[in-house]
């Protein structure tokens, strides 16, 4: 009690390292841990923003890993709520690996001691197993919890978490899909606008979802979309673009609510999702997709090649050769970013460009070498690959006429996909 005194009291990060590391870590029992990680979490987000942190981050670092040590080394005594705050909060301070031996530590007391781990822990351990964070070894706490699910009676933003955590790992267990339809089925009409969207989204995130509770839920958006930020709105139309249902009613209010200001309050993916979900339903009108250019234009160099490339097959898909200009604006950056395109990606933005009539060497160039890259995946004898047969028809187009020639040197590239295809 004296020491997680002492280490309250301090206040700043050289008092607090000082404190823990007087007996070399020998003092702390679980609560100090708890509560040294606590005030660690606390001050570094506070002295971060002047730089304080900087001079001291390898201290921080190396205090941090020698807690995980001693940790893993006492684990049975760790009370299961103190072991989950200790977890997450070494991943919140940024430790993006947490030691392999605790993890493996944590992973046997969730199978050595599972029913005494409370059912809101384990949704916290869900989300950090399926969270960017290296804590890979949490399975038991995935097991537990759908064990659990058809009988646990959990608010529902805790619900939709574990259901994200469950879908992000891709273990798509129909006792969480069960219990998520059931909760939304009964709560439908009580559902708040924030809440309706992220039901739908993480529904679709399943592959057995109900089609018709889908429909349901975008029937309730299409009339609370005043209550969704544009994020929100983002998200419920990419949702029902995921789980293939039409819902045009949904998707013509939200193109009524995103007005300019919204769509430029939108962060490259989610501007793309939008976009795509609309293209895809053929309800993507000419004011909007002009507005969506522009947003692109104007935060171009915000997006990654993956991003680009899809924007620019939906506004292909419902603009055609009116999206000419925009290839015009955006073809240094979209050869720039080429490398982080994947074989559909690729394939989608070479068939937009062929679409709007655009006509560059140099993208004809920065598509076949990029396609060269894919080795396996484009190679039309290994997988008769479509994403290969489309990108060869792309650049047979866009290679045609005054380029006829560039095509015939193309073709004898070493590595071209265009050499091992069949030109017409």
């Amino acid at each position: 009690v004296t020491l997680n005194k002492r280490l309250m009291a301090a206040r700043d990060l050289s008092t607090l390292m000082a404190v823990a590391e007087a007996d070399g870590l020998t003092a702390l029992g679980p609560l100090n841990v708890d509560t040294l990680l606590a005030r660690l979490l606390g001050l570094h987000a506070y002295q971060n923003r002047d730089g304080v942190v900087g001079a001291k981050g390898g201290r921080v670092r190396a205090l941090l890993m020698r807690v995980c040590d001693y940790m893993a080394s006492g684990l049975p005594g760790f009370p299961t709520v103190t072991l989950t705050n200790c977890l997450e909060r070494l991943v919140r301070l940024q430790l993006r690996h947490v030691s392999i031996e605790l993890q493996k530590g944590v992973e046997r007391e969730l199978v050595r001691r599972p029913r005494e781990f409370a059912t809101l822990e384990l949704v916290r351990l869900c989300r950090l197993g399926a969270g960017a964070c290296g804590v890979t070894h949490l399975l038991p706490a995935f097991l537990e919890m759908e064990r659990r699910i058809g009988t646990a009676s959990l608010p529902l933003d805790s619900l939709l978490a574990v259901t994200n955590a469950f879908a992000a790992v891709s273990y798509h267990s129909p006792a969480v899909l069960d219990a998520l339809e059931r909760r939304l089925t009964r709560d439908l009409l009580s559902l708040d606008g924030p809440l309706l969207a992220a039901a739908i989204s993480e529904l679709a995130a399943f592959p057995d979802h109900s089609p018709e509770l889908v429909d349901d839920l975008a029937t309730q958006v299409a009339t609370r979309t005043e209550e969704l930020k544009p994020a929100h709105l983002a998200d419920a139309a990419h949702a029902v673009s995921l789980a293939r249902r039409p819902a045009p009613e949904m998707l013509d209010a939200i193109q009524r609510r995103m007005t300019p200001p919204r769509l430029y309050a939108l962060g490259p993916e989610r501007l793309t999702r939008l976009s795509c979900a609309l293209a895809l339903s053929g309800r993507l009108s000419e004011d909007m997709a002009a507005t969506i250019e522009r947003c692109a234009v104007k935060r171009l160099y915000q997006f990654g090649g993956a991003d680009l490339g899809r924007l620019l097959w939906s506004v292909g898909l419902s603009r055609g050769a009116d999206a000419q200009s925009l290839f015009g604006e955006v073809e240094s950056r979209l050869v720039e970013t080429m490398d982080d395109m994947d074989p559909n990606t690729l394939a989608g933005a070479a068939w937009a460009c062929v679409q709007s009539g655009y006509r560059s060497l140099a993208l004809v160039d920065a598509f076949d070498a990029r396609a060269a890259t894919f080795h396996d995946e484009l190679d039309p004898d290994a997988h008769a690959s479509v994403e290969l047969a489309s990108i060869v028809q792309s650049l047979q187009a866009m290679a045609c006429d005054e380029n006829a020639e560039r095509l015939r040197v193309l073709q004898r590239t070493a590595r071209s996909p265009l050499k091992t295809a069949v030109i017409g």
